[in-house]
């Protein structure tokens, strides 16, 4: 699920395109030996050579009649951002922040700035970032800074208020009592927020619950010994260990919200919460007494959140005078945007349950300062795209959230990408009078993977493919030519740059599944080739940036991104196509694109073809080693899906289980963590691939996360089991990180190993000298 704020100024990338899009760019390097001292050092120089965008970006846009440049003396666009970058020496992520200024002639038409020659771009060196967060307002003159003091269980948060000068105000909001830490993860969207007036900040928290004292303490034992019968202090002792609903992988600190707004100058505090213990989050503002966000509707299992967009949600908004749902129930509401002219706002829609990722309606409704507005009464929600064959009319289905900053100055444009075609295409929303209208570009630029900020003349933009680091871009909108301004040089990963090939070029008529992405390096002899399904299994591959590419093809491999049925981004979903057959169509399929891709490129050494895939992804290709054996030379894989019975109790997500296996189960019960019927055990025993382990000939290596709730270490160490079970050749690296196994150390780890590994096991030496 993606959620965004409706704050120009602060972008958080937390979007789907984005999250595809996090990378660094790399210090070219010399070539190397296979010492495992040289694959730490090239690993090491790839990922704390430059920059990338992997945090925040913000633009500040000051807006005349029709365009966002103007400074005081009308002579360029200022824009500040913040980057991220990894420091392997700390084993940590680092924040700073760089300046930019485009500058053009003074009294010259926005447009000149199109020409090289008539404009010039100012940046600054990097500042390092310690704060936790930071929210700007809409005009750039105050920001509020989230500085986290203390570690560990210690931790509290002090909330700084900073104007143009030095910092105004300073709360240590430990002190109030009435909440927590303030929640920075993305999966929450806007959590900070600035009011138009700047003279409030509504933010979100985690909401206190007061600590339960233990029975075995003297001032316990007294009460217990002479209690008294309406005592409720007495009766809350001993619930310390009680269980508490999180929403799962990722997220598991996170229970219950409360809402807050801040008076800057009057100090106070206002507290909101939502009624049946559902979760707020995604805030914004309307106008400046009333806020609109995400309502997460409250179970009596919460499933798993995190990169699921299925879990049942309503837009609420919410003041002093109550609160009031924008949006129907018993449906998924998505990443909701208020124009800027405060008179409407944006959501996307789709079913709940079902896949956990798949295409989904636009909506827009209507809004008023507050919530209890009696023209709400004859006020609802309107459809603005709607998925399915019948109804697009043109226009790919909308696979990816909306940007936070999606809308035009002046409210009546929206621009958004979609995922299509193993790339990003705009989308644009259109109003005029009170009817929106949505069409695509097909000219748009092919690299473009994330809208971060728009104005009335430009999208600022992060460019990439597989071959090119992140790049800052600004993109024409005002002519239709999208006339690109580089803010940051598009250079390619390495020297010599390698070659890309879309497969197929061109989609058949049916486009059940989108293409795949094979890379190839520049080097001498046969090549060999790493084979990378993607997890999911509803997701995607496309042509961007991925850490991956930059060093598998640096080492001299070939890397084929392989898509498959059920990916995202076909014209018309399909991901309902896989439903129910898991583990049999997309293992097949991914075999027969590297048959035909060896057909069709004999540089590559069929006799030197690697698998490595996380969660479904290794599903597939822990899969494709058992069932095609002797064709694939070593498989890793990291946190794979293993036996599919043992998931349905285990993981944070047993409604995955069913939905992709085709096992019936009772959506107002949620999920029965079990398999009820033995028939249906027996399904989900012969989609798992520890069903066939006895079958596989080529050496694996497994890399589980000990806190993945998403899927158990436990699914590994099963199949690590089984496979010495069978005397088979099996390796095993168990890191203390969660499903992505993304933290600096681990990932760098992750990388080392698998390339260690496939040159181990390989006939000969495979990396480039």
């Amino acid at each position: 699920m993606s959620f965004c704020s409706m704050e120009a100024p602060t972008i958080m990338c937390v979007d789907r395109a984005l999250k595809r899009n996090l990378g660094m760019k790399f210090n070219r390097f010399h070539s190397f030996y296979a010492g495992p001292d040289r694959l730490y050092s090239l690993l090491k120089s790839l990922v704390c050579g430059e920059w990338s965008i992997i945090k925040t970006v913000e633009l500040l846009i000051f807006t005349t009649d029709s365009s966002i440049i103007i400074i005081i003396d009308d002579g360029g666009i200022p824009s500040y951002r913040e980057w991220g970058v990894d420091n392997l020496a700390t084993k940590k992520s680092l924040t700073f922040l760089k300046y930019y200024t485009l500058l053009k002639p003074l009294g010259a038409p926005v447009q000149s700035l199109m020409k090289e020659s008539e404009r010039i771009i100012v940046e600054t060196p990097p500042t390092p970032i310690e704060s936790k967060l930071t929210a700007y307002s809409q005009s750039g003159r105050r920001k509020a800074v989230l500085v986290e003091v203390g570690s560990g269980s210690d931790a509290y948060d002090i909330l700084q208020i900073w104007n143009q000068n030095s910092m105004e105000k300073t709360y240590d909001l430990k002190e109030l009592g009435a909440h927590k830490a303030i929640y920075s993860a993305g999966a929450w969207g806007s959590t900070i927020v600035w009011n138009p007036e700047e003279t409030k900040i509504l933010y979100l928290a985690e909401k206190n619950i007061r600590k339960s004292e233990p029975f075995f303490t003297s001032h316990s034992r007294r009460k217990l010994d002479d209690p008294e019968p309406d005592d409720k202090e007495n009766m809350a002792r001993g619930h310390e260990y009680d269980f508490r609903q999180t929403w799962g992988e990722q997220l598991e600190n996170s229970y219950n919200t409360i809402a807050v707004v801040l008076d800057i100058d009057t100090d106070g505090f206002r507290y909101f919460t939502l009624p049946n213990n559902d979760f707020a989050c995604d805030l914004q503002w309307v106008g400046n007494n009333s806020f609109i966000g995400i309502s997460l509707t409250d179970s009596v299992w919460r499933l798993g959140l995190i990169y699921c967009g299925n879990r049942e949600s309503r837009i609420f908004q919410c003041d002093e005078h109550g609160h009031r749902y924008l949006s129907d129930s018993k449906r998924v509401a998505l990443c909701p945007r208020v124009a800027p002219t405060q008179d409407y706002v944006i959501w996307q829609d789709r079913e709940t349950f079902g896949p956990h990722e798949s295409s989904r309606n636009i909506l827009s409704r209507k809004i008023f300062p507050t919530s209890t507005d009696p023209r709400y009464e004859d006020n609802h929600p309107n459809v603005v795209f709607q998925t399915g064959r019948e109804t697009q009319h043109g226009v790919p289905a909308v696979y990816d959230g909306f940007p936070k900053s999606c809308f035009s100055n002046d409210g009546n444009n929206v621009y958004f990408l979609t995922t299509y075609n193993a790339r990003n295409y705009l989308l644009h929303i259109q109003r005029q009078a009170d009817n929106l209208t949505i069409s695509v570009s097909d000219k748009f630029p092919t690299d473009v993977q994330a809208i971060l900020s728009v104005g009335n003349d430009f999208l600022l933009v992060s460019c990439n493919t597989s071959t090119r680091i992140p790049s800052l871009q600004l993109i024409d909108i005002k002519t239709g030519d999208f006339g690109k301004i580089e803010l940051t040089k598009s250079v390619p990963i390495h020297e010599p740059e390698p070659k890309v090939v879309i497969i197929p070029a061109e989609l058949p008529p049916d486009e059940l599944m989108p293409p795949s992405i094979y890379i190839e390096p520049v080097r001498e002899g046969k090549i060999p080739l790493i084979v990378m399904p993607h997890g999911g299994p509803h997701w995607s591959h496309s042509n961007d940036f991925d850490h991956d590419i930059v060093y598998f093809t640096k080492l001299g491999f070939a890397v084929f991104k392989a898509n498959y049925e059920g990916s995202l981004g076909t014209r018309f979903d399909t991901t309902d196509r896989l439903v129910g057959r898991i583990s049999e169509p997309e293992v097949n399929q991914v075999h027969e694109l590297v048959q035909q891709l060896l057909v069709d490129n004999p540089v590559i050494d069929s006799q030197h073809v690697f698998l490595c895939g996380g969660s479904h992804g290794g599903c597939i290709v822990t899969h494709l080693s058992s069932r095609f054996p002797g064709f694939y030379k070593a498989v890793v894989a990291w946190n794979p899906v293993i036996d599919w019975n043992a998931m349905m109790g285990t993981s944070d997500i047993a409604d995955w289980v069913c939905v992709e296996t085709g096992v019936s189960f009772d959506k107002e019960k949620l999920v029965i963590p079990t398999v009820e019927k033995n028939a249906d055990s027996e399904r989900l025993r012969t989609f798992s691939p520890v069903n066939l382990a006895h079958r596989v000939t080529c050496p694996t290596l497994l890399q589980l996360g000990t806190e993945d709730l998403r899927v158990p270490p436990s699914q590994g160490l099963i199949y690590y089991r089984a496979l010495k079970s069978h005397g088979k050749d099996v390796e095993l690296n168990v890191y203390d990180d969660n499903h992505p196994l993304s933290t600096p150390a681990v990932r760098a780890n992750v990388k080392i190993h698998t390339a260690k590994f496939f040159n181990k096991v390989a006939d000969k030496p495979i990396f480039i000298d």
